[in-house]
């Protein structure tokens, strides 16, 4: 009898852990996590909503895979907190060996580029981190740059808090190089912002100094490896269809031009929902 019971209670245990979808991929509510303050990839808009592209790719990834998913900005750090403490699924996180002790990865959603950005008629081409000997280079403050940036000493550092403030010391003549990430897209958007026209201003070299993808990532205690089986068919499934791509474009400059012109049609203008999803 005893062991009858003990046979029952194991059998409970797994259909309670194969309903919760953790063990099989089936649907669930998630807790989706992304950091705060980084626009356009994760931040609030104006109407205190979070938004950003990684944040819209997370969530398309797991409704595509069936879930649904509250999304919360916390500051980086926290973020991983949480997600360690199996409290959601983060998005938007680089692949450490250290975090994938604990932490469970999706197969990458769309890569960070740290590109470089010079006065528009500065002569300089970046081909290798030799290139910057001599030079003032400015960055964003806590943020890591790869590890020959980190190790490097021929050439000045110059770390700041916001892009905004970075573009403006280019602007002045008082750096050198800014790096800026995620890509094209973080310049416009902090060119933007500061009312500074890249096209008569500023110049992006074509070579980044450095790139990270993103990735998914949960709590191997809670995530297993079945449970992303269905996470890494609907990125794969999305990639190929264009959707990742597409949501990644309405936050660059050509995007948001074409959102601006169909908002401002005549014949669209109750037509917000249409506007907003356009690639």
């Amino acid at each position: 009898m005893k062991a009858k019971l003990i046979l029952s209670g194991s059998i409970l245990t797994l259909l309670t852990y194969l309903g919760t979808g953790l063990g099989t991929g089936h649907a669930e509510d998630l807790t989706l996590i992304s950091t705060i303050y980084q626009p356009p990839k994760s931040y609030y808009n104006t109407a205190g909503d979070p938004s950003g592209f990684i944040v819209e790719i997370g969530q398309a990834v797991l409704e595509q895979a069936g879930h649904s998913a509250s999304v919360q900005l916390v500051p980086f750090k926290r973020g991983m907190a949480m997600a360690g403490q199996c409290l959601g699924i983060m998005t938007g996180v680089f692949k450490t060996r250290e975090r994938e002790l604990n932490l469970r990865y999706s197969e990458a959603l769309v890569a960070d580029d740290y590109v470089m950005v010079v006065r528009r008629h500065e002569a300089f081409e970046f081909t290798d981190i030799q290139s910057l000997k001599g030079k003032r280079v400015t960055h964003l403050r806590g943020g890591f740059y790869g590890s020959e940036f980190a190790a490097a000493t021929h050439f000045i550092k110059d770390p700041q808090t916001s892009h905004k403030n970075m573009l403006r010391i280019l602007k002045g003549g008082r750096t050198d190089v800014v790096i800026m990430n995620p890509g094209t897209v973080s310049v416009e958007w902090a060119a933007k912002k500061s009312g500074i026209s890249i096209d008569s201003t500023f110049r992006i070299l074509s070579t980044p100094l450095h790139s990270e993808m993103n990735y998914l990532v949960g709590c191997k205690a809670k995530y297993t490896q079945q449970w992303f089986v269905t996470i890494n068919r609907a990125i794969r499934e999305m990639k190929t269809d264009g959707s990742i791509a597409r949501i990644y474009q309405r936050y660059t400059q050509a995007g948001e031009e074409k959102k601006k012109n169909c908002l401002s049609s005549s014949s669209l203008q109750s037509s917000t929902p249409f506007c907003e999803s356009l690639d």
